[in-house]
């Protein structure tokens, strides 16, 4: 998916930035007589918020990818999603519904679920 590849991006501009920092510090010890601290911090720096940037935009680009999956499941494949999300959860008596195992009432038909002595509490 093209987030995977966007949030790879972003933590291969985060490890660049700390490699060039220390190696134009480097440069300028050598070059100037002093480790130059202003530069790799700066290289840091820039290199992590823009790092950080490319992370934030592929969580985001993740997101609108499960959007647009959903938006394209055929029926079949909306009550297979259904039906693994509501395995944890319990199945309601009256339609047949997988519920989470949070709701108290079906979310197709609003038929209360109902708790039996021996079902853990």
């Amino acid at each position: 998916m093209k987030s995977d590849s966007v949030q790879n991006l972003g933590s291969a501009v985060i490890g660049f930035g700390v490699v060039l920092g220390i190696i134009l510090g480097l440069i300028t010890k050598f070059s100037f007589g002093g480790f130059g601290f202003g530069v790799m911090f700066a290289c840091w720096i820039g290199g992590a918020v823009i790092g950080v940037l490319f992370l934030v935009l592929g969580s985001i680009l993740a997101e609108l990818e499960n959007i647009h999956l959903a938006l394209y499941l055929s029926d079949e494949e909306k009550a297979k999603l259904a039906s693994r999300q509501g395995e944890d959860g319990w199945i309601c008596p009256n339609c047949q519904t997988s519920n989470s195992k949070f709701s108290t009432a079906c979310k197709k038909c609003g038929e209360k679920q109902s708790f039996s002595s021996s079902d853990p509490a």
